[in-house]
C-alpha cells in the first residue's frame, strides 16, 4: 500500500495523542527517510495551540487535514483507546474524502475507531492496553476480538469522491437541481453495481450494448440493445433504449428490424450511506414493426419503483416493482425484481490500478473488480387476453471488469 501511494504521489499523514502522537512521529520519519513517501505528522507545537484556540481541541488534526489532505492520499490513526474523539473525526474525514485508512489500536469492547463498512480501511491490533491482558491462549482468544478488529481492505484503493455530498434523506425540497456527484462506489465504499435486467435506483452516467440470443421451437431470437443512462442533476437521470431484433424461424429466411424505443425519467426519492429508493416513468413507443413480431404496435407507460441497499463488506441488494400498461388495447402487467450481488477483485491481466480512469477525483471500477450475481424477476397478467398468466425467471450470472472505462 506505501509503494503504491509513493507512486501516485500521494500524501501518508499521522494522527495520535500523547505517546501514540510520539510513535507518529517516529514512523513518519521512518517513511519520509526510508521509504521515500511523502510522510508528515500534524503534531507541530505552534499549530496544536492555534487550532486547539480556534477550533477546540476535538479539532486539532481534522482543521488542517481538511484544508491538506486529498482524495487518494492515506491516514493512519493511533489510537491505544479508540474512543478519542480528535481521532474519531481523523478517521471519519479518511472516509468521506475516500482516504485510504488505517486505524492501529487495542482490543477493548468499547472502542469506537471506524472500520468495518470501509472496504478501503484496515485495522490493526496494538500490543499495548487491554489487548496485553488477552495474549495468553485459553483457546477462548476469539472473545478478545471484537468485529472492528478483522481487516476488511478489498483493494488498497479508495473510490469515494472528494466533497461527496450528504444525505438529503426524504426531503422532497432539497438538491433537485444540485450537479450530479460523480461516483461508481457508494458513500460506504460499496461499488454501485448494475444488475442484468433491474433498473437501478442510483444515478449514473453509463453507456451498454446488450447482446441476448432467446431459442424456442420454431425460431431463434437475436436482440442487440443500446442504452444510455445518464444522470441530468443530483436527483435527475434519464434513460434511453434502443433494441435492434432479427428472427430466425425454423427452414425460413431471416428478418430484422428496429424495436420500440423507449424513454424513462428517474427521480431519486430518497437517499442515505445505505438505503437508495428511485421513482421510473419508461415510456415505450411503436417505432417496431409489429407484423414482423419486432414492436408492441402501442405506446406503452411503466411506472415503477427501485430500491438499494447496501449491507457492507461489499454485498448489496437490489429490487424494482412496477406495472406497464398498453395505453390502446388496456393491457396491464405486474413486474417484480429482486437482486443481490457480492463484489470481489479478481485477478487481471490488465493491471488493477483504478486510478488510471479518473474524473475530478472519483475513481472507477479498478480492472479486476467481479461481482456474482442472483436475479429473480416475475410477472402476473393483470388485464389482457392472458389474464392470471404467471411468468418467473431465476439466474445467475457475473459481472468483470476489463479496465476502468470497460465492464
Amino acid at each position: 500500500m506505501l509503494d503504491a501511494l509513493r507512486r501516485e504521489d500521494g500524501a501518508l499523514w499521522w494522527v495520535g495523542n500523547g505517546g501514540s502522537a510520539g510513535l507518529c512521529a517516529h514512523l513518519s520519519q521512518d517513511a519520509l527517510n526510508k521509504l521515500g513517501v511523502r510522510s508528515m505528522v500534524l503534531a507541530d507545537a505552534p499549530l496544536l495551540t492555534c487550532m486547539a484556540n480556534d477550533f477546540g481541541y476535538a479539532k486539532v488534526y481534522e482543521q488542517p487535514l481538511q484544508t491538506l489532505a486529498r482524495t487518494g492520499d492515506m491516514l493512519i490513526c493511533v489510537s491505544s483507546s479508540g474512543r478519542s474523539d480528535n481521532i474519531l473525526r481523523c478517521a471519519k474525514l479518511a472516509q468521506e474524502r475516500g482516504m485510504k485508512l488505517i486505524t492501529l489500536s487495542a482490543f477493548a469492547d468499547d472502542n469506537t475507531l471506524p472500520v468495518g463498512d470501509n472496504p478501503s480501511a484496515v485495522a490493526v491490533e496494538s500490543a499495548s492496553g487491554p489487548a496485553h491482558k488477552s495474549s495468553k491462549s485459553d483457546g477462548n482468544s476469539d472473545k478478545f476480538l471484537p468485529s472492528y478488529t478483522r481487516i476488511t481492505e478489498a483493494s488498497g484503493e479508495s473510490f469515494i469522491p472528494q466533497g461527496y455530498p450528504e444525505p438529503f434523506g426524504m426531503d422532497l425540497a432539497k438538491a433537485w437541481l444540485d450537479p450530479w456527484p460523480h461516483s461508481h462506489f457508494s458513500r460506504r465504499g460499496t461499488p454501485l453495481v448494475h444488475l442484468f435486467s433491474i433498473e437501478p435506483a442510483f444515478l449514473d452516467r453509463d453507456f451498454f450494448l446488450d447482446y441476448r440470443v432467446t431459442r424456442g421451437d420454431d425460431e431463434v431470437e437475436i436482440e442487440a440493445e443500446a442504452e444510455l443512462e445518464w444522470a441530468i442533476t443530483r436527483r435527475i437521470g434519464l434513460v434511453i433504449e434502443v433494441p435492434y431484433i432479427r428472427v430466425e424461424p425454423n427452414g425460413e429466411r431471416g428478418k430484422s428490424g428496429l424495436g420500440d424505443v423507449a424513454i424513462a425519467p428517474r427521480a431519486l426519492l430518497f437517499d442515505s450511506d445505505v438505503f437508495l429508493l428511485s421513482v421510473n416513468l419508461e415510456l415505450s413507443l411503436p417505432s417496431g414493426n409489429e407484423k414482423k413480431g419486432f414492436g408492441s404496435g402501442e405506446v406503452g407507460l411503466a411506472p415503477s419503483l427501485s430500491t438499494w441497499l447496501d449491507l457492507g463488506n461489499w454485498i448489496q441488494t437490489s429490487a424494482q416493482v412496477g406495472t406497464e400498461h398498453g395505453l390502446e388495447t388496456g393491457d396491464v402487467e405486474f413486474f417484480y425484481s429482486a437482486a443481490l450481488a457480492y463484489s470481489f477483485l479478481a485477478p487481471s491481466p490488465f493491471g488493477t490500478a483504478a486510478h488510471d480512469h479518473t474524473h475530478n477525483g472519483a475513481r472507477h471500477f479498478p480492472a479486476g473488480l467481479t461481482s456474482a450475481i442472483v436475479e429473480f424477476t416475475g410477472r402476473s397478467i393483470l388485464e389482457g387476453d392472458d389474464v392470471g398468466r404467471d411468468t418467473a425467471e431465476l439466474f445467475f450470472g457475473l459481472s468483470y471488469n476489463v479496465n476502468g472505462s470497460l465492464e
